[in-house]
């Protein structure tokens, strides 16, 4: 014996064995062709139930004209037209559901079509009536009035065309053989129902492919906020370790870095006499390089400071940041000859501390690498074109190789040796960071010396 599993949805019945049986396959498919009544919202639905509501309007004044017109009695004026007014102001109330309010709209419609029938003797046929209302009641996209006009269209060709063929046929061949000119009738009804309901189902497809998109995208908008939220909270407990790491650099190494290069001061100062020369030596590179692992402590601070503090963005003048880190620089460029030209800079939104941090470090490096000229040029200028304004900053200097120009902004990477001068290899990083933050970028030329040219961009340059 064969059991049968429930069928779930709209798909078809699997036996036990895999097999579907021919009649709900053919349920299925019939299923499919057919519109499910699913695809109107209720504000769309209000909106077309309003514009069939308006329709009913205009029938019920042209039925009274009409009536008034050709002398119909008043009582039987009145039952015609209280005939539509009757369902058309019920159908107006807010109350009743959709199907309800349809169902009274369609058979006012309907009625109001039917009576203009026999208002005129046939003169009006009632098909083309129908063939106008039948397409104007897919507005609603429900079967129920739909279902309730094709009965309608029946009754009144089917049955009074054939009893009472002169009431609705204006021509004699169709008063003469009724029977055949309501089948003839029949099929283009049926004709134009079919491709009614095509669009109809059309029509839900593609609401039902946008719903389905809908889905998707609320679905991946979902997994993107939860993402987000992942992925910002482990940002967060970085950033808690980060600030712990920070602390822990700042307090915890300084202290014995401290003693190291306190030590070796008391000994170089206290007990020089006794050491031998190659112990001061030592002694002196102990201190050295204490000196310089604290400046390397201040310069990893700086740059993960400036990676997690916030943006004070404001109009600024680039030209007068770039004066004032000179003038900080100052005791560089004692004793030497530097001729510096800073030229007058289109404004724009940046922070203004970390606009100076940007200019103290590009114009520290200037002065730094053209140690070795009898007389150093440094340009701060900048050039305006369709794009964003490009600021830079100029030397006559050691230039750099540009083949090893991708390590110019890498942390710790340096292109000359620490002997001929000094830095931690840090300073470039923190200018594109910050210049990074700002929203703009920056890049180098240069050219073994000769000098080199480092140009960067912010997103409010040129505003202000």
């Amino acid at each position: 014996m064969i059991s049968r599993t429930p069928a779930v949805g709209p798909g078809p019945a699997v036996v036990a064995d895999g097999r579907v049986t021919q009649r709900e396959l053919l349920w299925t498919r019939l299923f499919r062709v057919l519109p499910h009544n699913r695809s109107l919202s209720q504000p769309e639905w209000e909106r077309r139930h309003r514009a069939i509501l308006i329709l009913l309007g205009l029938y019920f004044l042209g039925l009274l004209a009409f009536g008034l017109f050709r002398g119909v009695a008043p009582q039987h004026l009145a039952v015609d037209v209280g005939a539509v007014l009757v369902p058309s102001l019920w159908a107006a109330q807010p109350f009743g559901g959709r199907k309800v309010r349809s169902a009274l709209a369609t058979t006012g419609l309907l009625t109001g079509a039917a009576i203009g029938v026999h208002l005129s003797g046939g003169a009006i046929e009632a098909h083309f009536q129908f063939f106008v209302i039948i397409p104007v009641l897919m507005l609603y996209q429900d079967w129920l009035p739909f279902l309730l006009a094709i009965g309608y269209v029946l009754v009144e060709h089917g049955v009074v065309g054939v009893l009472i063929p002169a009431s609705v046929y204006n021509h004699g061949a169709a008063v003469e053989h009724p029977w055949l000119w309501a089948g003839i009738h029949a099929a283009f009804v049926v004709a134009a129902c079919a491709a009614y309901i095509s669009l109809w189902r059309l029509g839900e497809n593609d609401h039902e492919r946008a719903t389905a998109s809908e889905a998707i995208v609320r679905s991946l908008n979902r997994n993107l906020e939860r993402r987000v939220a992942e992925r910002t909270a482990q940002l967060e407990a970085s950033n808690e370790e980060l600030e712990a790491f920070s602390y822990s650099v700042s307090h915890d190494l300084r202290a014995p870095l401290r003693a190291i290069g306190g030590f070796a001061r008391i000994l170089s100062e206290e007990h020089a006499a006794k050491l031998e020369p190659e112990a001061a030596d030592y002694l002196r590179d102990i201190s050295k390089n204490a000196v310089e692992m604290g400046q390397l402590i201040d310069d990893l601070l700086q740059l993960s400071h400036v990676g997690r503090q916030g943006l004070a963005l404001e109009a600024a003048d680039p030209a007068d940041v770039a004066r004032r880190a000179l003038d900080k620089l100052k005791p560089e460029m004692e004793g030497r000859a530097i001729e510096v030209e800073v030229a007058n800079l289109p404004g724009c939104n940046a922070d203004p501390a970390l606009l100076q941090q940007v200019y103290l470090n590009l114009l520290g490096n200037a002065i730094k690498f053209t140690r070795a000229c009898t007389v150093a040029r440094i340009d701060v200028g900048s050039i305006e074109g369709e794009g964003p304004v490009v600021y830079f900053v100029k030397d006559n200097g050691a230039g750099f190789d540009m083949a090893y120009v991708d390590k110019l902004f890498a942390v710790f990477q340096r292109l000359h040796r620490q002997e001929e001068y000094e830095g931690t290899g840090v300073g470039l990083a923190i200018v594109q960071r910050i210049v990074t933050r700002h929203g703009g970028r920056i890049w180098a030329e240069g050219e073994p010396g000769v000098g080199a040219s480092f140009y960067f961009t912010l997103a409010g340059g040129g505003a202000g």
